[in-house]
């Protein structure tokens, strides 16, 4: 063990930033980010190392850091970083096809995308960002920013998207921002991912103070708001393997269950649930439910049928429900709960007049789930009911 790396390594300040290894003749053989650069590095030095992390060790002399203000923006300057100096080390433990590239796409309404090294081809590409040595880290990072800066991420435009809806899309596709603010947006986005955060906040002071100067008080309370959001955000959590903490991730619960009633006039009426373990569908936990008490088309009160079913098994509790359905449905979950004295929080999403945009309806007002699980959850939900539905009329399953 090389012990006056180590002691140098002892010195590192307990702060967000990216660390650098180098060899005897200076040269960078590895970038890494941390949340704590003292903290994570340590873990370089204990004796039950991997191969290629000894070799690395083994040829290690000098220890560097780069201090930042956040884990996030840590893990973008890591990934300007390898691709600058294209560290030995950093090449030998990931190979092109696994590491992930961020990108703007050139169109007349741009879109965020994350991609692998082999897609690269399938977009009209702007600017790319990367290497990033995380996908799930790049896919959280993206979650804490689309709130600051919302963005459009479809690519149809005929009518308003989920993520406007839920207020993660600005709402090109609904006519609700103009062309030029909406690029405001994306070039803001394009400042951060190159390291350039602090002077988007001098900009936005400057402009915030000409507007109060102005007395333009409301258009300067947004700006505000958003300079506070740039300034406090949650940040990423980065994990010794250098990948997501999932159970600190406020808006992807533990366990997440996702119904759906599926019926043609009343018959072969089924229900389904679907289970997503820290973001992630678990199918060995999803249910399926033949409906018994009803012959006519009741979407509410066959959801109540489905929820008291489900609550009288011992499964695991659930950290959120989500319902496809309006405040009726949300209403109904809310009356099976309460008769059975739980208090579980509820989301549904309801799908507007003509199947045109989404109305979000929570139980408790700082409810947070993050908008892609929402989606997720919804599509597989509405896909498992519906082939159980198929399959009971073929008389081939037995439910519940």
């Amino acid at each position: 063990m090389n012990k006056t790396l180590q002691d140098q390594q002892k010195k590192l300040p307990k702060t967000p930033g990216v660390y650098f290894f180098l060899d005897k003749k200076k040269t960078i053989i590895y970038i890494g980010k941390a949340s704590v650069l003292r903290t994570r590095t340590a873990a370089y030095f204990r004796d039950d190392l991997d191969l290629k992390t000894a070799q690395l060790m083994k040829n290690a002399r000098d220890i560097k850091y780069v201090k930042s203000q956040t884990a996030l923006e840590a893990m973008f300057l890591e990934a300007r970083l390898i691709k600058k100096h294209q560290p030995q080390y950093n090449i030998k433990q990931k190979d092109d096809k696994s590491n992930t590239y961020l990108i703007i796409t050139n169109e007349e309404i741009p879109r965020i995308e994350i991609t692998r090294p082999t897609a690269l081809h399938n977009f009209k590409i702007k600017e790319s960002f990367g290497p990033f040595q995380s996908k799930k880290e790049l896919e959280q990072a993206l979650r804490i920013l689309r709130k600051i800066f919302p963005y459009h991420s479809e690519k149809n435009f005929k009518k308003p998207c989920f993520h406007f809806q839920i207020g993660l899309c600005p709402g090109p596709c609904a006519g609700a921002i103009s062309k030029k603010d909406y690029l405001k947006n994306i070039r803001n986005l394009s400042t951060i991912f190159k390291g350039g955060k602090k002077r988007i906040i001098n900009r936005l002071e400057k402009r915030m103070r000409i507007l109060s100067k102005n007395k333009n008080y409301e258009k300067a309370a947004v700006l505000r708001d958003t300079i506070a959001a740039l300034n406090n955000h949650r940040d990423i959590q980065i994990s010794q393997k250098d990948s997501i903490n999932w159970k600190v991730v406020s808006d992807i619960p533990k366990r997440l269950e996702a119904y759906d009633i599926s019926n043609i006039s009343g018959k072969f009426a089924t229900g389904s649930m679907v289970v997503f373990n820290f973001g992630r569908p678990d199918k060995t936990e999803y249910r399926k439910f033949k409906i018994k008490t009803l012959d006519k088309p009741n979407d509410t009160a066959m959801l109540k049928e489905v929820l008291k079913r489900r609550f009288n098994n011992a499964w695991e509790r659930p950290s959120v429900i989500f319902i496809d359905g309006g405040l009726a449905q949300i209403r109904a979950a809310s009356e099976v709960l309460r008769s059975l004295n739980l208090r579980i929080p509820l989301i549904s999403v309801a799908k507007g007049a003509y199947r045109k945009g989404f109305r979000v309806f929570k139980s408790h007002k700082n409810l947070n789930v993050n908008a892609e699980l929402l989606k997720e959850a919804s599509q597989e939900a509405h896909r498992f009911a519906i082939n159980y539905h198929r399959n009971l009329r073929d008389k081939n399953f037995l439910a519940f």
